[in-house]
């Protein structure tokens, strides 16, 4: 069947009204649609930023004393902000725990920014037999403030020193937190609106309530 100009407009024009939300006008099935997407997009952006893109540095030590530092560096940075991951893993003995406090120093050792995590191991017998845990490694960010020497500090304290330790500092692409989180926000305001518009989600749950 063919149609004038002028109908097909009206008809075109009946169907986007169809698709908006009567009282406001927003057509919700496309803005759901945009932020999904672009909340996809975010969540790659912010798994793109987690690559390492160089080697970096390691250290591997065996502790003596409590209170004894060792130092990993030099760490030279040639742009503002970069990101590096900091890696910390410990050997540590059954039934012991550790505090590995780390700090981020210049090249005259003055104190950047510092962290820290408690490890640990445990280990015993239940009625389901002999059973282990243990924390025993953390990583963590942190950004350089601008260019320069810098030098990575660790100590360890607990009721028993770790058989060793293994620490690695490697330069990342970048922070991919802020990415990540509005790629979260924007994917859970896309579920909204098209719960608001299709109601697929409370359609579906009816269903599985009608089966059961």
């Amino acid at each position: 069947m063919a149609y004038r100009l002028s109908e097909r407009h009206t008809q075109n024009k009946s169907r986007f009204k169809r698709m908006q939300n009567p009282e406001t006008g927003v057509d919700f099935n496309t803005l759901a649609s945009v932020c999904i997407v672009f909340g996809l997009l975010s969540l790659v952006t912010a798994w793109f930023f987690t690559f390492d893109i160089d080697q970096g540095q390691q250290k591997v030590v065996q502790p003596t004393s409590a209170g004894q530092t060792f130092e990993l560096g030099p760490i030279v940075t040639k742009k503002y902000k970069e990101v590096f991951k900091v890696e910390v893993n410990a050997n540590i003995p059954i039934q012991s725990w550790s505090f590995i406090e780390g700090q981020l120093v210049d090249a005259q050792r003055q104190y950047i920014v510092g962290f820290g995590e408690e490890l640990w191991r445990e280990a015993g017998i239940d009625s389901d037999g002999r059973w282990e845990e243990a924390d025993d490694n953390y990583t963590m960010h942190i950004t350089i403030p601008k260019p320069g020497s810098y030098y990575l500090q660790f100590n360890v304290e607990g009721n028993q020193l770790p058989n060793q330790l293994k620490f690695q500092i490697v330069k990342i692409r970048g922070s991919s937190i802020p990415h990540l989180w509005f790629g979260i926000i924007l994917i859970i305001a896309g579920i909204v609106l098209n719960e608001i518009r299709n109601r697929t989600i409370s359609q579906m749950v009816s269903r599985i309530q009608e089966h059961e």
